[in-house]
């Protein structure tokens, strides 16, 4: 189960960080930083929720392992602080502008002047260039080591304690109990024959009584192995061989990056056509419509009665944005950034990458941020994110899935997405000036 759900979020994974490359390429940062944060969310948020109000369907209650819920919740946890590390270095040693405003002729005194003191977007300054850059690379490093040591403890050193279920030790238990209660029945079974040998004083009925209490006492054994254990829930065996699902999976993977491909290219028409963000557009559409795949299937899953893997898929999902498609993504950066060119040699181009670090020359002045992944996130990007890891992390821990769970994540998710938009047009508009205007 866990292979399949590791499987099943990998190849989505591919085309995401090839739809981010290509997005780069063409100078739109904000929406791959924006298509970033909305796959977390709606890995931790809405994929989990829809789960679980679709698995409600059928069943009010569905049981997953707690073990397996710890060890995802601990990953998803230490991926949010070492993605956000680079982000609070910023926040704290970052620079601060103050940007006033001039008296209008409607507002006359003297204390009509008005000043905003805010933090602007990171810039490729001495300290991005000197501080910042190498420490968001050692944290894309240490992303993807994470990664791999949790795909060693989940699937090969500790996999039947992460995946086994609450069913099979329930399975456990009522097979030892029917073994117990079989030995005792022997046990008196043999007393009785002992003691029938022997002459005695009692009336014959007492040994129809001992029968008649051998039965009752053998009676829960029996009505304990008649009783119908739970489906494990899922859809049937495939029949199709590994070559097949290799083959048609590959294939499908390079149909949805063509697909990839031609959504990035129409993002400038829609942009022009509709006033909608870069940013907010990679929140929705560039961040759902790659992972439909995970939303279908979570959501079948979970309705045939096999939430744990429903569960597993939303938390793998999140994880591989997290472990795979960041480091990815912030190194490609890096090295398209370097000043190398399609002619470079592996070996020039890789001292060229490791010596950009330490040689910037004239970067300050010619590096394009829209270019770049920063993994530098503005202040809602970290508490919304940081919320919905806690919120996902707490009700998955519990080992427990209904549809009152479910809708609590949907809903979290709706909020923190008008949040967004809200954000955005206080961002770009500079509401903020305005509103000491209207304070007056």
């Amino acid at each position: 189960m866990g292979v399949g759900a590791v499987i099943n979020a990998f190849f989505s994974t591919i085309v995401e960080i090839f739809l981010y490359c290509i997005a780069l390429n063409q100078s739109k940062g904000k929406l791959v930083e924006g298509s970033m944060i909305g796959s977390v969310l709606g890995g931790v948020l809405l994929l989990p929720g829809t789960s679980m109000c679709g698995g409600a369907i059928n069943r009010k209650t569905q049981r997953y392992n707690p073990a397996s819920a710890g060890v995802s919740s601990t990953m998803l946890l230490y991926s949010m602080l070492a993605m956000m590390s680079p982000t609070i270095l910023y926040e704290i040693y970052g620079q601060y502008e103050v940007e006033c405003t001039a008296c209008s002729p409607e507002i006359g005194g003297s204390d009509c002047r008005k000043c905003h003191f805010f933090q602007p977007s990171i810039v490729v300054d001495q300290l991005y260039l000197n501080y910042l850059r190498p420490f968001t690379v050692i944290c894309a490093i240490s992303l993807f080591l994470a990664y791999c040591i949790g795909l060693l403890f989940t699937l090969k050193t500790h996999a039947a304690m992460i995946w086994s279920t609450p069913v099979s030790a329930e399975k456990e238990k009522r097979e030892f109990a029917i073994e117990v209660q079989s030995i005792k029945s022997s046990e008196q079974s043999s007393q009785h024959h002992h003691a029938s040998r022997r002459p005695s004083l009692r009336p014959q009925q007492s040994s129809h009584h001992v029968s008649h209490s051998m039965v009752s006492h053998a009676q829960p054994s029996v009505s304990m192995q008649q009783q119908p254990e739970p489906a494990a829930g899922g859809h049937d065996a495939p029949n199709w061989s590994r070559t097949k699902s290799t083959t048609i999976l590959l294939s499908a993977t390079l149909l949805y990056a063509t697909i990839a491909e031609i959504l990035v290219d129409v993002v400038d028409d829609v942009l022009s056509a509709y006033p909608i963000h870069p940013k907010f557009l990679g929140l929705t559409i560039f961040a759902l419509v790659p992972s439909t795949t995970e939303f279908v299937n979570a959501i079948s899953f979970a309705m045939h009665g096999n939430v744990a893997l429903s569960m597993e898929i939303g938390s793998a999902y999140a994880l591989q944005v997290c472990l795979l498609q960041i480091p990815v993504v912030v190194l490609y950066s890096c090295y398209k950034n370097a000043g190398l060119t399609s002619v470079d040699s592996i070996v020039d181009g890789f001292g060229k990458f490791v010596t950009s670090f330490i040689q910037h020359g004239d970067e300050v002045s010619t590096a394009n941020i829209d270019n770049m992944f920063t993994l530098i996130f503005p202040r809602w990007d970290f508490f919304a994110v940081m919320i919905s890891v806690y919120m996902f992390t707490y009700i998955y821990a519990e080992g427990k899935s209904n549809y009152f769970k479910g809708s609590i994540l949907i809903l979290l998710y709706a909020c923190i997405l008008i949040g967004y938009y809200f954000a955005i047009e206080i961002d770009s508009t500079g509401l903020g000036m305005v509103k000491s205007f209207v304070m007056n």
